[in-house]
């Protein structure tokens, strides 16, 4: 058991904590309700988030509060015949159905503004998350045999947070001329549940079949965060005349050093690590990865006071993510001889890729801008490649269609908006995601737990009212 070393620490080197299927979605029911293209449009307190020179078109004082709720459906087919070895292994084969139901996501948006009397400014602060859809696959898989639960090795449950909190400022250069910048800082957390697998050497051999059926199995729980992360988005704003206007946003990347504590549990049916009377010392671990910079632009065509219609292109540059780096301050007994062994930092290769999106959306003006209904719709790529995909992360091309409605009244705004998104079905058949081994990392190398047929869609509802002051 000399690589005990690994024990608790080298299965999370499967996890993927971020990415394009970590979506970072539309923010604000006026955005969601236009499918996203609501970067030069940006007329509410959200264009603190969506684009910083939007605060311009924002007079005076003004407060603003929207709620979302998200409610992600899903499953997985996994294949009858998991191991490469056996005749009968078939990779479109599908027998098994996990089911994703996760509770679901409310996510809340607190902004004010203020331009002090300066006429060319304005300023606001704002608390803020992105849509962080948590996962949480079917209970029953805890414990029972491979070909039904291969998911267990990647998830069982996960709950993701992020939390803003930003100062922006807005300045009109020229009449038609706008920039802004904000600046916040991103509280970050997240828990992640899930099993790997403990077999090696001579015994390890023998126990093939065993293991396979979860006889080796242990578990953790890692609960991480990271509460300073200071970052940055920025934005123009450009009328050419009353009827088209251009603008361009920019998020800053975020790097994530999370640091927290680890519950590392061995089952009853592990036999190996039983027997071994393998203990092990501290829970303290801390997680590295790295999130996107994201760029926008977007290009407004209107009929002030009877319809307007905006196309947004985005580029998400997720190919920063190119490894997760695990450091545990850990260590591992065992009664085997090999006395209190010290756990090393892990690195694991992840290369995402980079990813392109489009929004086209718009509004129709009723009664002078009392009401508006705005329609949108949008498209955006996945991120993880075929061969780092497992049940941590569900990502595909995604498709997304939204309605909304807003009604003005005097000196209030309220407005409601619904999106659906439907992830396009992926089927895995290259996946080189394994159930980690620390004993004997070579083993079972047929025991492939990230192919499967993948499916997901969403629902977004979100709500918002602001008041002028």
């Amino acid at each position: 058991m000399k690589n005990l070393t690994q024990l608790c620490l080298f299965f999370l080197t499967t996890i993927q904590i971020f990415g394009s299927g970590y979506w970072l979605p539309i923010m604000g029911p006026r955005s969601t309700a236009r499918g996203g293209a609501f970067i030069t449009k940006a007329d509410d307190l959200t264009a603190t988030i969506q684009n910083p020179a939007g605060l311009s078109r924002i007079k005076g004082g003004e407060a603003y509060l929207s709620i979302a709720g998200i409610n992600t459906r899903g499953s997985i087919y996994y294949y009858n015949r998991p191991f490469d070895e056996e005749p009968e292994y078939d990779p479109t084969d599908y027998s098994y159905e996990i089911l994703n139901q996760p509770d679901p996501f409310f996510n809340p948006t607190i902004v004010v503004s203020e331009n002090f009397d300066l006429k060319k400014w304005n300023f606001s602060f704002a608390l803020h998350g992105p849509y962080a859809p948590d996962y949480k696959y079917d209970s029953t898989c805890r414990g029972r045999n491979h070909p039904t639960c291969p998911n267990r090795y990647s998830l069982y449950d996960s709950d993701i947070m992020m939390i803003n909190a930003q100062l922006t400022a807005s300045f009109n250069i020229l009449p038609n001329l706008a920039i802004g910048v904000g600046l916040k800082n991103s509280y970050v957390s997240f828990r992640y549940n899930l099993d790997f697998i403990v077999a090696g050497g001579e015994l390890g051999s023998i126990m093939n079949d065993y293991v396979r059926e979860g006889g080796g199995d242990g578990n953790i729980n890692f609960d991480v965060s990271d509460p300073i992360n200071i970052n940055f988005n920025f934005g123009v704003l450009y009328d050419l005349n009353s009827k088209i206007s251009f603008s361009f946003a920019y998020q800053s990347p975020i790097d994530v050093d999370a640091e927290g504590t680890a519950d590392v549990k061995i089952y009853e049916r592990s036999e190996i690590l039983v027997n071994a009377k393998t203990e092990i010392i501290g829970d303290d671990i801390s997680v590295s990865l790295k999130l996107p910079h994201t760029f926008k632009l977007g290009f407004l065509y209107q009929e002030p006071d009877f319809f307007n219609i905006e196309l947004v292109l985005g580029y998400e540059m997720w190919s920063r993510h190119d490894k997760i780096v695990i450091s545990p301050k850990m260590s591992a007994k065992t009664g085997l001889g090999d006395g209190v062994l010290i756990m090393e930092d892990m690195v694991q290769p992840k290369e995402w890729m980079d990813t392109f999106s489009i929004h086209l959306g718009g509004d129709i003006i009723f009664s002078q801008g009392t009401f508006i209904l705005s329609l949108g719709t949008f498209f955006e790529q996945g991120a993880i490649p075929d061969e780092y995909y497992d049940a941590s992360i569900v990502d595909s091309d995604k498709y997304g269609v939204s309605v909304g409605i807003e009604y003005k009244w005097n000196y209030l705004q309220f407005t409601s908006a619904f999106s659906y998104i439907n992830f396009v079905q992926r089927d895995v058949v290259t996946s080189k995601a394994h159930p980690a081994n620390p004993l004997e990392n070579d083993f079972p190398s047929d025991f492939v737990v990230g192919n499967g047929r993948y499916k997901t869609d969403m629902f977004v509802f979100s709500v918002g009212a602001s008041a002028s002051f």
